[in-house]
């Protein structure tokens, strides 16, 4: 199967030959992943039709502010995924407290958010270099390669997926919102197949949208 990137990708160039996801039935738009259980969702989740990766670098000063950070991820996450009422914004001269994209029902529309964690975390700043996995090494370049450096490593990576792209840059909104002083966007790309794709039951499983 051929991934469509909406950005050129160092290592994989592909042509846009098709329009992104489009609107789904609400039965689809309802459509939810469990949150809690013994694998993270998005991994051996059947393939969604909208992508984003995101990588971000933590702001957190210490290994307390690292603890705040997941937990309120853990938190935005299951909210995100499982769908419910958008947020009222208390006081109208305030910015909203969701960016509204959704409407006012933030429907689940089968979303998931699978975090994994960079070489970087386990530097001097938290203390945690005895808890990295032996096996976790920084990425090298490998031959005939022509990296930005601006477009590599992280400390936290997001893989964002859900059946339409407004479900997932919804999540992506809300997650930046929540974490101002704990997160910064460090580089992000984009993909989608068609929805008749994602929808082949049974055909694959999408592990990694980057195609690996």
């Amino acid at each position: 199967m051929r991934w469509r990137w909406r950005e050129v990708c160092p290592v994989a160039h592909a042509q846009k030959t098709q329009s992104a996801p489009g609107t789904l039935s609400p039965d689809a738009r309802n459509e939810k992943q469990p949150f809690y259980g013994e694998h993270q969702a998005g991994i051996l989740t059947p393939q969604q039709a909208a992508m984003m990766l995101v990588a971000f670098d933590v702001l957190a000063s210490d290994k307390a502010d690292l603890e705040r950070l997941f937990r309120l991820l853990t938190q935005r996450f299951a909210f995100l995924t499982q769908g419910g009422a958008a947020p009222e914004t208390p006081n109208p001269r305030l910015p909203p407290l969701d960016s509204g994209i959704l409407g006012g029902y933030i429907a689940p529309d089968n979303l998931t958010i699978t975090l994994s964690v960079g070489h970087s975390l386990f530097d001097e700043r938290f203390g945690l270099a005895p808890q990295m996995p032996k096996k976790l090494q920084k990425m090298t370049r490998f031959p005939n390669d022509s990296l930005d450096a601006a477009l590599c490593h992280g400390d936290v990576l997001l893989q964002i997926c859900a059946n339409t792209q407004d479900t997932v840059i919804h999540a992506l909104r809300d997650i930046i919102k929540h974490t101002p002083d704990l997160l910064s966007v460090r580089w992000k790309r984009e993909g989608f197949i068609s929805d008749h794709a994602a929808r082949s039951k049974g055909k694959r499983d999408a592990d990694k949208f980057a195609g690996l």
